[in-house]
């Protein structure tokens, strides 16, 4: 068996040229592998004068790096950090897994009540109503016990109704 890739005749065309990359110009015009005709001159040569010589420019200035962006105002979502040395308000207690354990194992409607005002408690902070946030905390934590004695009412009186 013979391989094909070991045979150097000069007769056959290169396996290796398709009829596409013919006509990209030889990388060095002395050994054209493709067979293709190599650029021909037509014409007399042209002349190569060096000319004058031309100023060169030293180009565009260089981009200056973007500045960073300035807000008109700030967005009322995040607050700034605190400045060091600056008191930091600190909000009422949250209660928010208590609310979220009332939900799951106490009265589930008053739970989901109680759940979305002790989240209310951490916007009150934020924008600086902390009497407000106050009394959310209040209603959170009420609404979260309620739901606890709702779940145990609720037992107690089915145990009681169906046990006896």
């Amino acid at each position: 068996m013979t391989d094909h890739r070991d045979r150097d005749d000069a007769t056959e065309p290169d396996p290796d040229a398709d009829r596409w990359s013919a006509w990209l110009p030889p990388l060095d015009p002395s050994s054209d592998r493709t067979g293709a005709a190599g650029p021909t001159q037509q014409g007399p040569p042209l002349p190569q004068s060096p000319g004058p010589a031309l100023p060169q420019s030293p180009g565009p200035p260089p981009v200056p790096p973007p500045q960073a962006a300035q807000r008109a105002s700030q967005s009322y979502r995040s607050a700034p950090p605190p400045h060091v040395g600056q008191k930091v308000a600190v909000g009422p207690k949250r209660y928010l897994a208590l609310s979220v354990f009332a939900t799951f194992f106490g009265f589930t409607p008053v739970g989901i009540i109680a759940i979305v005002i002790s989240l209310s408690v951490g916007r009150h902070v934020r924008a600086g109503r902390l009497a407000e946030a106050e009394r959310a905390s209040r209603w959170a934590r009420s609404w979260a016990i309620a739901a606890l004695v709702l779940k145990l009412l609720w037992t107690l009186y089915f145990s009681f109704v169906l046990g006896s």
